[in-house]
């Protein structure tokens, strides 16, 4: 059988309207961009407000604040959507995150910074969502998989362009401005936003609150619960029973509401499969994020400018196999495009797991490469099973779902390869004592960052598994189905 490749001009023609596209693109970005930037302006912020080493921890939830309020958010504003209409909601979203930007900048103590950052994210992690319900209802169904795709490299590009952006903003002015000039940003997007979409689909639909509040409630004790994996205390297991309150509060809303909260058609096979596959990927996809810097780093002691140019290369092939995988969808049904792109990040992981000491380039970005252009190749197909709503509606809660799936992923493999990683770490280097790694012992060094390769390259090996468990699940998706 002969496959007829489209032409230049028919997949320029594919290609959604530009002007629809813009608008939600940059409101992707910014979000996407604010949720990486405080990498590098982490340490200048502890000094601004007085905070030591010792407080690491503390100002850490500058981060993981971010995340909650990003990923906890996502299922209530996808069903907002759905009901007060997504040019609306983007709309009073965009307003949030620039008043959100405004707190964090002027915030003058840990906690205030902290809930700022919150109330900043809940915007932020609505973007996404929004996007993708937007593109579903205001373009073709030909066209939407290639705007899941734009989409994906948005958000991608603004992820490895914001501690870049976080850098050079604090090389020259005070970090506050990183987030003050979102609000010009934002101002500037508002406009656009109102004369280029032209979709405010709205429902009639009441929104169950008590569901809403049982999947937020479950989301946020989840999220802390998988977080805190590698201290398992007292109030681990306290997060682990509140979420599993959460959640059979939240299956008796499902089963008894009129109108739960996640619409009871939204159980396809194929929902459930993309569902699972999302999941996976973002656990292997979270490995390689953080395994690629910090190899970079302790191995061959980069510094955290040279590690980022690593993870770049990965991050630039996320984006290029979103693109690719977006367009391979007119040739393709998902079912084959997932399955490749399955096996292809699990042959680039593959690959990362034979680094040694002397790796170098050409092989490095190569290898970085092909990881990132098969995960990135999931994202269209995914997207497009898991929004495609048989009433052709509800798109909003649809997206929030799948993205929420994919951070819910990540913080638990992040959490796994911590307490993974520390045991058998320890247990490589079981029979090294104080006195043999004080001395000057060449021999001993040597071995011990050998057992660091092994440990990291192990990661590597465990994010190749993951991939190719995740094909199980892709069976699920018909073959003549999207």
């Amino acid at each position: 059988m002969i496959i007829q490749l489209p032409s230049i001009n028919s997949i320029r023609s594919e290609i959604p309207t530009i002007s629809t596209l813009i608008p939600i693109c940059l409101a992707v970005f910014i979000a996407a961009d604010d949720q990486t930037v405080i990498a590098t302006i982490l340490p200048p912020i502890m000094t601004d407000l007085h905070l030591g080493i010792a407080d690491i921890d503390k100002a850490s939830w500058t981060i993981t604040g971010y995340l909650l309020g990003y990923i906890c958010m996502m299922p209530l504003v996808g069903k907002l959507s759905d009901v007060f209409g997504h040019k609306r909601l983007l709309f009073i979203t965009l307003i949030v995150f620039a008043l959100g930007s405004l707190l964090v900048g002027l915030s003058t103590n840990l906690t205030f910074l902290v809930a700022s950052r919150i109330f900043q994210a809940i915007a932020a992690g609505a973007t996404i969502p929004l996007a993708i319900s937007i593109a579903n209802n205001s373009l073709p169904k030909s066209k939407q998989i290639i705007a899941y795709g734009i989409i994906a490299a948005c958000a991608e590009i603004g992820s490895i362009i914001g501690p870049l952006w976080g850098g050079i903003i604090t090389n020259f002015l005070d970090w506050r401005w990183v987030f003050w000039l979102n609000i010009p940003l934002v101002f500037l997007i508002i406009p656009i936003v109102f004369k280029n979409i032209k979709t405010n689909d709205k429902t009639n639909e009441n929104i169950d609150y008590a569901g809403a509040f049982f999947i937020t409630s479950t989301l946020i004790f989840l999220t802390l619960f998988i977080s805190r994996l590698q201290i398992m205390n007292s109030i681990t297991l306290l997060y682990g029973v509140i979420t599993t309150l959460a959640a059979s509060g939240l299956i008796f809303r499902q089963l008894t509401a009129n109108t739960p909260i996640i619409p009871r058609f939204l159980s396809s096979k194929e929902f459930i499969g993309s569902h699972m596959i999302q999941f996976l990927i973002g656990i292997a996809l979270i490995i390689g994020m953080v395994t690629v810097p910090l190899m970079a780093n302790t191995i061959f002691g980069l510094s955290p400018i040279h590690a980022g140019f690593w993870l770049l290369r990965l991050t630039l092939g996320v984006a290029i196999g979103a693109i690719a995988g977006s367009i391979l969808g007119k040739l393709f049904n998902n079912q084959v495009i997932i399955i490749s792109g399955l096996i292809l990040s699990a042959i680039g992981y593959w690959f990362l797991s034979s680094w040694d000491q002397n790796i170098s380039d050409p092989l490095l970005t190569i290898h970085l490469l092909i990881t990132g252009i098969g995960l990135g190749s999931l994202i269209g197909p995914i997207t497009q099973l898991a929004t495609n709503t048989p009433s052709g509606k509800h798109h909003g809660i649809a997206a929030s779902l799948i993205n929420t799936t994919k951070f819910l992923g990540m913080t638990l493999g992040l959490s796994s390869i911590s307490v993974w990683g520390a045991y058998r770490f320890q247990q490589l280097n079981a029979d090294f004592t104080l006195s043999i790694l004080t001395a000057n012992n060449p021999a001993a060094f040597n071995q011990i960052v050998t057992n660091g390769i092994t440990v990291l390259t192990g990661f590597f090996l465990i994010a190749m598994a993951v991939c190719l468990f995740a094909i199980i699940p892709s069976l699920l998706i018909s073959r003549n189905g999207l």
